[in-house]
C-alpha cells in the first residue's frame, strides 16, 4: 500500500471515530475543502506532510 493511501485511510478512520467531516477538518486545518478532498481521495502522490504534521490545528484535531 502506498503512503498516501494509507495516510488517506487513517484520518479517514479517525474522522469517523471522532464523527468530524471532512469540511470540519479542513476549516481547522486552514487547508481549502478542495486540498483535503484531493489528500483524502489519493489525488497527490505523496501528501505534504510537513505541511500537515507541521500544523499543530491538525495533530491536535484529533484529540
Amino acid at each position: 500500500m502506498k503512503l498516501n493511501k494509507a495516510f488517506a485511510l487513517r484520518v479517514k478512520e479517525l474522522l469517523k471515530e471522532k464523527k468530524m467531516t471532512q469540511y470540519k477538518l479542513a476549516q481547522e486545518t486552514g487547508l481549502y475543502h478542495s486540498t483535503m478532498t484531493d489528500i483524502l481521495n489519493c489525488k497527490y502522490e505523496t501528501p505534504n506532510f510537513t505541511i500537515l504534521t507541521s500544523n499543530n490545528t491538525f495533530l491536535n484535531s484529533f484529540r
